[in-house]
């Protein structure tokens, strides 16, 4: 009887993906970070952890961050 386990290495994992239109990183972790969503868990967990005057810079240099890129595009 056959279970049908076998290994993928990194080449055909690659090809699978370009075949699926997906990241490596949604394949291995079921997050794109191409998603709106994308580490909205995470950064809920960490600023939960951080006081509000450190809620406050983190804010301030995202924004910093978003206002740079936007002079960019």
């Amino acid at each position: 009887m056959s279970v049908g386990s076998s290994h993928v290495n990194l080449k055909r994992l690659t090809q699978i993906c370009a075949l699926l239109d997906v990241s490596e990183g949604y394949i291995l972790n079921g997050v794109s970070s191409y998603s709106k969503k994308y580490l909205d868990d995470e950064f809920k967990e960490l600023l939960d952890k951080c006081t509000p005057e450190n809620q406050k810079m983190i804010y301030n240099i995202a924004k910093t961050i978003v206002a740079s890129q936007n002079e960019k595009d």
